[in-house]
């Protein structure tokens, strides 16, 4: 139906009166209403041309949102991930960390045991000699105190055995018996005298 409109308003403008000036249109109803149809129609296109730059500056407004949107996403994700790398490292930081300071510990304690076990050796050691020391100075102390009464025992008889010889009191026979007696052996034997088996 328009295009009828539209050839019919072609028709009507080509038949304007000729003259020596502008041409100029017929004022007939048919003609005025084909002109306003082909004004319609031109502002109608006119119309559909913007609604199609608009749409396609819409759409082209859409992608380019789309696109930031798509590169906001992709920093959020990167920065995420690196957050992510940061905390993994600090963790591995804190537990390697920790692991040294574990491994220190452990070697401290280590060192700290052998020490201990060297120093209560030393201890033990000092301790056993000093014992054996003691139990040997006791021994020599009571061997002299042994032989300190022993020479006083000799030194009582022998002065015994002088006072009895010099007061002439004694036989021959005991003088002899008395300086048998006078010998060191002899005054052991004298003292602890043999047990008769009997």
């Amino acid at each position: 139906m328009r295009y009828i409109l539209v050839v019919v308003a072609i028709f009507v403008l080509a038949g304007c009166e000729e003259s020596a000036k502008k041409p100029t249109l017929v004022n007939d109803p048919i003609k005025n209403y084909a002109q306003n149809i082909l004004l319609e129609s031109q502002i109608s296109s006119r119309s559909k041309e913007e609604a199609k730059t608009k749409k396609e500056l819409a759409l082209i407004e859409m992608k380019k949102e789309i696109q930031k949107e798509q590169i906001r996403s992709q920093t959020q994700i990167e920065i995420a991930r690196l957050q992510k790398d940061k905390e993994l490292q600090k963790t591995k930081m804190v537990v390697s960390s920790q692991k040294e300071e574990h491994e220190i510990t452990k070697t401290a304690l280590y060192i700290g045991s052998i020490f201990a076990a060297i120093l209560l050796w030393l201890l033990y050691s000092i301790a056993k000699k000093s014992g054996e020391k003691r139990a040997e100075l006791e021994q020599k102390r009571l061997q002299m105190e042994k032989e300190l009464k022993e020479k006083e025992l000799k030194t009582r008889l022998a002065e015994k055995m002088i006072d009895a010889i010099s007061s002439g009191n004694l036989t021959k026979e005991q003088e002899e018996k008395l300086m048998l007696l006078a010998n060191p052996k002899n005054i052991l034997e004298h003292k602890n005298p043999p047990v008769q088996k009997g």
